[in-house]
């Protein structure tokens, strides 16, 4: 079973570095923070290489440097991407290094996925320290990272902005993060109240899946807040339609207990889909899709108002189809 990045730390407090780790799983902050901590956690380390290699000049450089012994008591952590795509004879090399547990480098193998396909890779996983990296199902998880940062880089949030932060950006802990260093930018203070946000940044970062969301709950008042926002920034109602199209027609599948892993949505709306499933029927979904389907063909053939397609529309489904 694979450890958290919390578990992977506390074990190397209280039993030191291994020599090899593999990281599954595609948070970003995740990653970063472990990387950052051994660095941190072995004074002999000089520097953290990232290596992508399925580049000739990375792997050339990579396997120069782990054939080569140290002469001042130095190591390096290498950040691996990639190395399923190296040559059978550097696989084997690979492998073996692994095997004999070599001190004078730390190996970091990294991929941006929930689970292994590849045969390397898993011999690879098999004979390193397995860390799962993926964002945390639970909201609370997500929220001690933020949390964590915060702490760090001497930032506070109300805990009402830094919830509705993780409600709406937590499909990953990395997207959290960053919103939370904008606002740190934006708003050039280091104790930032929700009042802040809403009067310095909130109007300027709203996207496509914040209008999804407002539909799905049928809030007529924040649907056309999110659509207002969406127009005073340069989005026109053709891409906006086209999202909307995609979101129903994955909430129909919901409906129907079909998988809608087909549509490209945001993970915080597919996580919301069975919620959303309560407010519609099938018959109203399907309506709705003919409507946008209609809006989508006047868009494109006259010059009537945004507007004056959109409204109509938003109240039909948050009032009643």
């Amino acid at each position: 079973m694979d450890n958290t990045v919390g578990k992977a730390i506390r074990q190397i407090k209280k039993e030191g570095i291994k020599t090899s780790y593999f990281l599954l799983g595609d948070d970003a902050f995740l990653q970063n923070i472990f990387i950052k901590y051994l660095k941190n956690r072995d004074s002999s380390v000089t520097n953290i290489k990232y290596l992508d290699l399925s580049d000739n000049r990375d792997c050339e450089f990579f396997f120069n440097e782990i054939d080569n012994i140290s002469l001042f008591n130095s190591k390096n952590i290498f950040a691996i991407r990639n190395s399923e795509k190296i040559s059978n004879k550097n696989k084997e090399h690979l492998l073996k290094c692994i095997k004999n547990k070599n001190d004078d480098n730390i190996l970091v193998f990294t991929i941006d996925d929930y689970i292994l396909r590849n045969k390397f890779l898993k011999e690879v996983y098999n004979f390193s320290v397995k860390i799962n990296t993926n964002t945390p199902f639970f909201p609370s998880k997500i929220k001690d990272w933020a949390k964590y940062y915060m702490n760090e880089n001497d930032i506070v949030l109300d805990d009402s902005l830094l919830n509705y932060l993780i409600n709406s950006y937590g499909d990953n802990i990395a997207n959290v993060i960053n919103e939370i260093e904008k606002i740190f930018l934006i708003t050039n203070k280091s104790k930032i109240k929700f009042s802040d946000y809403e009067s310095n940044y909130k109007n300027r970062n709203l996207k496509y899946w914040n209008l999804m969301n407002a539909l799905g709950i049928k809030n007529i008042k924040e649907t056309l807040k999110v659509f207002d926002s969406l127009q005073s920034n340069g989005t026109s109602i053709i891409p906006i339609i086209t999202n909307l199209t995609t979101f129903y027609s994955a909430l129909m599948y919901s409906i129907n207990n079909e998988i809608s892993n087909i549509f490209r949505l945001n993970n915080t709306i597919k996580s919301r889909l069975s919620s959303y499933n309560a407010k519609y029927t099938f018959e109203e979904i399907s309506n709705i899709i003919l409507a946008l389907r209609n809006i989508d063909i006047i868009a494109k053939s006259s010059n009537l108002n945004d507007n004056l397609l959109f409204y109509p529309f938003a109240l039909k489904i948050c009032k009643g189809y």
